[in-house]
């Protein structure tokens, strides 16, 4: 757990890469889809449409995933991103797979 301004953030740390998320109003979208050095697509995930981003040369950029409509709180709306950078070929398989078993549970935020 990391101290976030206005949302909660954190790391999940291994022996060698590094997954950080931002689960708030403000998180970060990643990248834009003509961004000229991500690949950008959407899928769904558990139910939510997800956008998965990867760099065009692997081992330079943000691997990623990014829910913009995680509730129904009018509108504002509550984003979330999980994400590493510079990921070699196969951690940018791995925290592919991650992201496509990712699962959202409803509850109430204090």
């Amino acid at each position: 757990k990391l101290q976030g301004t206005d949302s909660y953030v954190g790391e999940f740390v291994g022996d060698s890469a590094k997954l950080s998320f931002d689960f708030g109003w403000y998180a970060n979208s990643l990248a834009e889809y003509n961004d000229p050095n991500h690949i950008v697509t959407y899928e769904t995930i558990d139910g939510y449409r997800a956008k998965i981003v990867v760099p065009k040369v692997t081992g330079n950029g943000i691997t990623g995933v990014y829910f913009d409509k995680l509730g129904d709180e009018g509108p504002q709306q509550t984003r979330f991103n999980l994400y590493g950078e510079n990921f070699t070929s196969s951690q940018q398989e791995i925290a592919l797979k991650i992201f496509r078993t990712l699962k959202i549970v409803k509850r109430m935020w204090p």
